[in-house]
């Protein structure tokens, strides 16, 4: 991916809802300071975000992203067991 390619992930609308909190991952490491809804980026890899509030956390799925990748996608989320 060149310096100069962004992309957005983001949740979809459905599932932003007040008093939620968001920590983003890439490559399984948590991205300091990322804690919105979506995430704009320019660095290729696995991404995926942790939601959570008062009574439960869900993770999205993992989405790669690749100096192919040439998009925006939305990120649907899975319960944690």
């Amino acid at each position: 991916m060149d310096e100069y390619s962004t992309i957005t992930l983001k949740l979809p609308d459905e599932y932003i809802l007040p008093d939620q909190t968001y920590i983003w991952f890439k490559d399984g490491e948590i991205l300091p300071g990322e804690i919105n809804s979506q995430i704009t980026l320019n660095t290729a890899g696995v991404y995926q975000v942790l939601v959570s509030d008062t009574e439960c956390s869900l993770f999205s799925n993992e989405r790669l992203i690749t100096d192919r990748s040439s998009s925006d996608y939305d990120l649907p989320l899975n319960v944690i067991p």
